[in-house]
């Protein structure tokens, strides 16, 4: 199981789950006790890192796995590969962390999609960690959905073995464009009608910047029927959501308001009824790690 917080993982071994953990996020320099007594192997991403892991690993007398991140052209995280060879002595003088594996990250910051050139370079820098640390490399990493097309395709270069998923497999596509085999309907957000109400579609007064620092930008197309769901910025990605019911239109969200044109609905809801809506990515980790927002599962 891979994680991005250690507190997380910890809930995980609470709940009674049991296999190895991996965290996927950087670790910061002072988590790395936590890190090494929670979690059995990290992403790391720098020199520095690799140092003050080694020297909390040799004061605990204990030994960790990591898998050494490598960039790759998204620009996320990652050692620079023509800098490999100018960490040759501090990785020859890792003695209780052992990098086990490389890595690279595609799609999340920069939008860089793997390839199989990309993918080839990485699989390059897994043979030079080799041949410095004179141990092969067990893992080649890589991640995130948007690695999942060259897999489905047979277009994976040979010699990779993990894959680092999560909205692929929770949600059956990538952005809104459906996986083959997989379901899309395995997550719904859901939101209470709060308000309905006749209202003019352009606001009045002098405008000034929202909540969140934006202009917004309204047309004057008369008094229209309006709807406030109970959910708002704190509870999910206003721009990430996509409604059952074609007739609503999601106008913006405030913190705490889900503000909606309901002109168009088939049938007007009532205060108390509920709203369903698909989620993106973006959504879905708002959602999904809101404590405002109750998670049910069936």
């Amino acid at each position: 199981m891979a994680d991005s917080r250690l507190r997380n993982i910890k809930k995980q071994k609470e709940a009674g789950i049991r296999c190895k953990f991996l965290l996927i996020r950087i670790p910061m320099p002072q988590e790395m006790d936590e890190l090494t007594d929670v979690s059995d192997m990290a992403l790391i991403s720098c020199g520095r890192s690799l140092q003050l892991l080694e020297e909390t690993c040799r004061m605990k007398k204990k030994n960790y796995d990591v898998i050494m991140m490598i960039e790759a052209g998204d620009l996320r995280e990652g050692v620079m590969p023509c800098n490999l060879i100018t960490m040759k002595d501090q990785i020859k003088g890792l003695q209780r962390v052992r990098i086990a594996g490389v890595g690279a990250n595609f799609g999340c910051f920069g939008g860089i999609l793997p390839s199989e050139e990309n993918i080839s370079n990485l699989l390059k820098c897994a043979r030079i960690v080799e041949e410095i640390t004179g141990h092969p490399i067990d893992i080649v990493s890589i991640g995130g959905t948007t690695c999942m097309p060259l897999l489905l395709e047979g277009r994976l270069p040979r010699g990779v073995n993990q894959l680092r998923l999560g909205s692929a497999m929770l949600r059956g596509a990538i952005a809104w464009e459906p996986i083959e085999r997989l379901r899309q309907d395995t997550l719904e957000f859901s939101a209470t009608w709060v308000e309905i109400a006749r209202k003019p579609s352009k606001p009045w007064g002098v405008q000034a910047l929202d909540a969140f620092g934006h202009t917004p930008h309204f047309d004057d197309i008369g008094c229209r029927l309006r709807g406030i769901l109970a959910a708002g910025r704190q509870n999910i990605y206003p721009e990430g959501i996509l409604p059952s019911d074609p007739g609503i239109k999601i106008l913006g969200a405030s913190s705490d308001h889900l503000v909606c044109d309901i002109e168009d609905m088939f049938s007007v809801p009532d205060i108390g009824d509920q709203a369903n809506f698909r989620v993106n990515y973006a959504a879905m980790m708002i959602a999904s790690t809101s404590e405002y927002v109750e998670k049910i599962f069936f």
